[in-house]
């Protein structure tokens, strides 16, 4: 992954879990033993099937339209954020967090004004 992706990454994982992750290009010298590196690996995919739908990113999609996406989000004081956006693409990637490996299936997407 270039970096400025694992930053977001890292910043997914440091949202998800009350731990410190780190991005590995970001270690200088050594770590703490409280730090988890977020590493730049990843599986790349073309397509996500949930359900009966199909989802393609915009290099692989069939027709563009099937690339594009609307996600809602619910704050913390219970309003919802919608946003849509087109799939750049989908990815798979593994992390370890609490002496287990934690297996990711997600999305970048590149949001679009409504």
């Amino acid at each position: 992954l270039p970096n400025y992706i694992l930053d977001l990454l890292t910043e997914f994982y440091n949202s998800l879990y009350d731990k410190h992750f780190i991005s590995i290009y970001s270690i200088a010298g050594g770590i703490n033993s409280d730090v988890i590196v977020v590493n730049s690996n990843i599986k790349q995919y073309g397509r996500l099937r949930i359900g009966a739908d199909i989802y393609g990113f915009v290099q692989a999609a069939r027709h563009k339209k099937s690339s594009y996406v609307l996600a809602r989000f619910v704050q913390e004081d219970g309003t919802i954020d919608i946003y849509s956006g087109q799939v750049q693409f989908f990815f798979e990637h593994l992390v370890y967090l609490n002496l287990q490996l934690l297996t990711y299936s997600l999305a970048l997407v590149k949001h679009q004004q409504i």
